[in-house]
């Protein structure tokens, strides 16, 4: 699996959409979209790595099959979500805007991101990586629906 660095992530996860957000006139909601929009990114970027981090673990021949349903579980959880992600950052900036007014700290979610993309890749820690990933859904007001894999 590729060695992702933080600054890796950053890298591609800030290709901010403001000329658009302006274009609509809304420039304070524009910036926090923005920023929105941004830990959306990082947020898909960790979904994206923890996903492959979890098939590949599924592939490995010595994995039990109560292993394999967590491990499933856990794929299916993250699939879910990085397809709402997804939803997001292919939406219209007013959606986006829309969707970021009510969240006052972007930051801290793309920065919880970028840690669990590092904890999957890196550190090959999964099981931190899911949980820091269903805390970020706790955060967001998503229901985190999941099952954490104990021997991942």
């Amino acid at each position: 699996m590729q060695q992702l660095t933080r600054s890796d992530i950053r890298a591609k996860t800030t290709k901010p959409n403001a000329a658009k957000l302006r274009l609509i006139g809304l420039p304070l909601r524009g910036e926090q979209a923005t920023r929105f929009q941004q830990a959306l990114r990082a947020l898909d970027a960790a979904y994206s790595i923890v996903g492959a981090a979890l098939y590949n673990r599924i592939q490995r021949p010595a994995v039990d099959v109560h292993e394999i349903s967590a491990l499933g579980a856990s794929y299916g959880w993250i699939s879910e979500r990085r397809s709402l992600v997804q939803s997001f950052l292919d939406a219209e900036p007013a959606v986006l805007a829309y969707a970021g007014v009510d969240f006052d700290e972007p930051e801290h979610i793309r920065s919880l991101a970028e840690t669990a993309a590092e904890l999957a890749s890196e550190h090959h820690s999964l099981v931190s990586a899911i949980a820091l990933l269903s805390y970020i859904d706790q955060e967001l007001g998503w229901t985190a629906v999941t099952e954490v894999a104990g021997n991942a």
